[in-house]
């Protein structure tokens, strides 16, 4: 009782079979609740809050009626037609043998006309078996159309696999590539990862569908990863980078509604295999001298460009001749499809002048640095130029992306603002929406931006990269 009336629950019409679910804000999904011959059922779709969301729920619950439907009929043929068996009157079922015998218009609907007209025949001799007294008979073509009856769901579209979900994602990458999003050497990556996927079963498993589910697998996959790393199969860059892949593709998967939401473990799951969460490691300066002094020239062009434009083995080796122009060097990273203007140092000028040819920065026996084929990758700059240096002065830990790392570290103390722009980092403003590229003044806009790498190499650097 409240204000002396009683608290009625506000009545609803009652609803259909074929009324669409609607949004259930408790499970943040969209619900159907019904009742088939007495039994209660509640179906959930994880679909997004929207008009096109709730159009897909609505295909989902109609294919899983039609699915329900056709269990329950076809169990109750067999139940008829297993009493029809046992029976030896002919008054003892006549109402339930033709029961039996009818096979719904909508479950015949989707099959071929032949396959209808030879059903009916079948019915047609089961009705004069009936009218004869052979119940018998009239059983055994009962049983006969119940299991001959095509189940519901295989007139449904096969339920999505990971394999069918890993070809989707690489179809999507290769539009982003087409619109000029997607590096063609990342779309290499990804695409060889997809295959290896495959190769290594991942594609045959059953699509996880809830995140409890999603957070087993990716736990599964580090740890096979993992294991073949102790078992030197694998080295521990390889292991970051199928990390990174996967991390790529549960990300569209789930924003593409095609995996549920992310596991809450995701960060830990994909993390690198040595991560402590401490974000970059700068170089010091004692190590950074040691490197350069000991380095030579092709070497130490691709150190300069590492620090001056924060570029990996796979960025320099993208550089080409038409990317210079005077002091600047006009560069789009293949990962994120940015594109920034770097203002190139008197050191990393004279250097690039020596080195850059017309297919690039090259090896001296004119092989290119860094190169993706069917069987992989092959970093030279890494493999040739930089791990002898490395090892040659017993700089354990360091790697070349530190260079990168080292560069962020002193732009970072000078102005943040511009840390992301020397990262290469996606624009994520809503506002690059709304601005044309191909228009843009990137020599005002960066104005300040070479101002602080300039301060960056004249307060910290030019005493020691000379």
């Amino acid at each position: 009782m409240a204000n002396g009336k009683l608290n009625r629950r506000r009545r609803v019409g009652k609803r259909s079979l074929s009324d669409a679910p609607t949004w259930h804000y408790g499970s943040r999904s969209w619900r159907k609740r019904a009742t088939i011959n007495g039994k209660q059922i509640a179906k959930y779709y994880r679909q997004p809050h929207t008009a096109v969301g709730k159009a897909k729920a609505a295909e989902d619950w109609a294919a899983d009626l039609a699915s329900i439907r056709h269990e329950q009929q076809q169990l109750e043929r067999m139940q008829m037609a297993a009493e029809l068996r046992s029976s030896t009157s002919p008054d003892d079922h006549p109402q339930q043998t033709a029961q039996a015998l009818r096979t719904a218009d909508d479950i015949e609907g989707g099959m071929g006309s032949e396959v209808v007209a030879e059903r009916r025949l079948m019915r047609n001799a089961a009705a004069i078996a009936i009218r004869a007294g052979d119940y018998q008979r009239a059983a055994e073509i009962a049983t006969s159309l119940a299991e001959a009856t095509p189940a519901a769901s295989k007139a449904q579209p096969k339920p999505e696999s990971l394999d069918d979900i890993l070809n989707a994602y690489a179809e999507a990458c290769e539009r982003r590539h087409q619109l000029g999003e997607l590096g063609a050497t990342r779309l290499a990556n990804i695409k060889r990862w997809v295959n290896r996927m495959k190769k290594d079963d991942y594609g045959h498993y059953s699509k996880p569908t809830t995140e409890a589910e999603y957070a087993e697998m990716l736990s599964q996959y580090r740890a096979h990863h993992e294991q073949r790393v102790i078992d030197k199969t694998i080295k521990r860059s390889t292991f970051d980078d199928r990390m990174r892949d996967m991390s790529a593709f549960s990300r569209w998967a789930s924003e593409s509604y095609r995996l549920p939401r992310l596991p809450r473990n995701i960060g830990k799951a994909l993390r690198k295999y040595n991560d402590t969460g401490e974000g970059g490691k700068a170089i010091d300066d004692q190590a950074l001298a040691k490197l350069w002094g000991k380095a030579d020239s092709l070497g130490k062009c691709c150190i300069a460009l590492a620090l001056n434009c924060g570029m990996y083995s796979v960025d320099i080796a993208s550089i080409r001749p038409d990317d210079i122009k005077g002091d600047k060097i006009h560069f789009v990273r293949g990962k994120t499809g940015v594109k920034v203007t770097y203002k190139l140092w008197p050191i990393t000028q004279r250097l690039l002048k020596k080195h850059l040819k017309s297919d690039g920065i090259t090896m001296p026996n004119g092989k290119p640095l860094y190169e993706t084929h069917k069987s992989g990758r092959t970093d030279r700059l890494y493999r040739d130029i930089w791990r002898p240096l490395r090892d040659k002065l017993n700089l354990d830990g360091i790697t070349f992306n530190n260079f990168r790392d080292t560069g962020s570290t002193l732009v970072e103390g000078i102005d943040r603002a511009w840390t992301d722009t020397y990262l290469a980092h996606a624009d994520r403003r809503m506002a690059q929406r709304y601005s044309d590229g191909n228009h843009v003044d990137y020599d005002a806009m960066y104005k300040d931006f070479h101002k602080a790498t300039d301060k960056m190499y004249a307060d910290h650097l030019k005493g020691i990269i000379k």
